[in-house]
């Protein structure tokens, strides 16, 4: 597995774990049939996550991981201020479940 994909699959497992939403499935690469012109998608009918790591940093990375996560943990959140602070949140440590509700 390349450095950037294993970065991308270890990020989504620990913010899986920091949000306490279950494993989800990782696309790294497009599939056929497919159009990716975004950084990163969640598929809810097939639970998972897409993010596009070929010419992108590490922190890109990470970052689309965190937005996709929010989208799933939050299903009625969307873009905005709010959004990113969650974003934010996540990737600070900041934004986790204790197994009874938001701890921030």
């Amino acid at each position: 597995m390349a450095s950037k994909e294993l970065v991308a699959c270890q990020t989504i497992a620990e913010y899986c774990a920091r949000l306490g939403i279950p494993a989800v499935n990782i696309e790294t690469e497009r599939r056929k049939g497919r159009k990716r012109r975004y950084l990163g998608t969640w598929f809810r009918n097939e639970n998972t996550v897409y993010v596009k790591i070929r010419g992108r940093s590490v922190r890109s990375i990470r970052n689309t991981a965190a937005h996709e996560l929010i989208h799933k943990a939050f299903k009625g959140k969307v873009h905005g201020q709010a959004f990113e602070k969650y974003v934010k949140a996540l990737q600070k440590g900041q934004l986790v479940f204790d197994g009874r509700g938001l701890v921030q």
